[in-house]
């Protein structure tokens, strides 16, 4: 064999040397992105858990059911149910953020607090996510999006004042009737751009009424075909169930959704949230 071809030889081996070296420097870095990436992604699974309220307020004329159920990659749901500094009346808020990972459960946090701090003061619906938006959007980063339902219920007058964005299912059942009304969004979703604004809007509620409301991911969730459950499922389960206890009728809805899923992964954070009118205060006790 030829000096030169033994070099050639040489050199052949040390660039492939050269290579293997590097492709063991990227896989380094690959896992030690994934290290990073699971461990926050952990981090804010284990934050958004903690930002969902466990236990709802006990308030004299209504009844509450909810549920949340954290998602397995993306989180970014918070939702609460609390009594204003007006003994009559109390705050209705939910909010699911579509941003990633730790962006999504740093605005939960955000959203949390400024929920309890801001609307105890008796802001109008509109004017608190108007305050909210204007607090969120400076930090919004390309594929951020957020979308709200907040409410304030009056016990004494039954008037319900609201104000939403986006893609939260909000949905009335009028006493003795089986049918949902649809609450429409009063603005677009929250995103890069934004400019809408806020208003609220009113109606009257009476003694057996019912109130939906649930998170984007709840109806877009999709089976291992790729099909969303869709709002017409989740509209049929409520149908099926509706002369029930409220708490009957969530368990309804999130039975039929996860015999839809049949073992599909729930990436995102899902809430459901029901209310039952019972009766209207006259005097509190």
């Amino acid at each position: 064999m030829s000096a030169e071809l033994l070099k050639r030889i040489s050199e052949l081996e040390s660039q492939v040397m050269g290579y293997e070296k590097l492709l063991r420097q990227a896989n380094d870095k690959l896992l030690q992105l994934a290290s990073e990436i699971s461990s926050d992604l952990d981090w804010a699974i284990k934050l958004q858990k903690k930002l969902v309220p466990t236990e709802l307020p006990r308030i004299k004329g209504f009844e509450f059911s909810s549920k949340f159920i954290p998602g397995s990659k993306f989180g970014g749901d918070y939702f609460d149910i609390f009594e204003h500094d007006d003994k009559w009346k109390f705050g209705i808020f939910l909010s699911s953020c579509s941003g990633y990972t730790v962006s999504s459960a740093l605005m939960g946090l955000l959203i949390k607090y400024s929920t309890q701090i801001e609307a105890k003061k008796g802001m109008k619906p509109h004017e608190f996510l108007q305050t909210m938006a204007d607090e969120l959007l400076p930090s919004f980063k390309e594929k951020d999006k957020a979308s709200f339902f907040y409410a304030t219920v009056d016990r004494k007058t039954l008037k319900l004042d609201y104000s939403s964005s986006g893609l939260i299912s909000a949905y009335r059942q009028t006493a003795n009737r089986t049918s949902l009304d649809f609450l429409n969004p009063i603005v677009p979703e929250l995103s890069l751009g934004f400019k809408s604004q806020f208003t609220t809007s009113s109606l009257s509620l009476e003694p057996q009424d019912r109130l939906l409301l649930s998170s984007p991911s709840l109806v877009a969730s999709q089976n291992l075909r790729g099909e969303p459950w869709g709002p017409e499922r989740m509209i049929d389960a409520w149908r099926s169930s509706a002369n029930k206890s409220i708490h009957e009728v969530r368990n309804e809805i999130l039975y039929q959704q996860k015999n839809f899923l049949n073992d599909a992964e729930i990436e995102r954070d899902q809430s459901l949230i029901i209310i039952e009118v019972q009766e209207k205060i006259i005097k509190l006790a």
